[in-house]
């Protein structure tokens, strides 16, 4: 059972509201809280922009 707990994976996604597409992707362990990669997804072009998130 622990080796399965430390295999879990979190995926994080950054979707464009309008067309709906997946603009950038990332992978983290389930250890990382699901905050940490959010700057990683954004881009300076969505800056003043609203973001939407689960709290999971």
């Amino acid at each position: 059972m622990l080796l399965f707990a430390e295999n879990r994976k979190h995926e994080n996604v950054k979707v464009d509201a309008k067309s709906q597409l997946i603009e950038r992707y990332t992978v983290t362990s389930a250890e990382v809280h699901d905050s940490q990669p959010t700057e990683a997804l954004l881009r300076d072009s969505d800056t003043g922009q609203p973001l939407y998130a689960d709290s999971a």
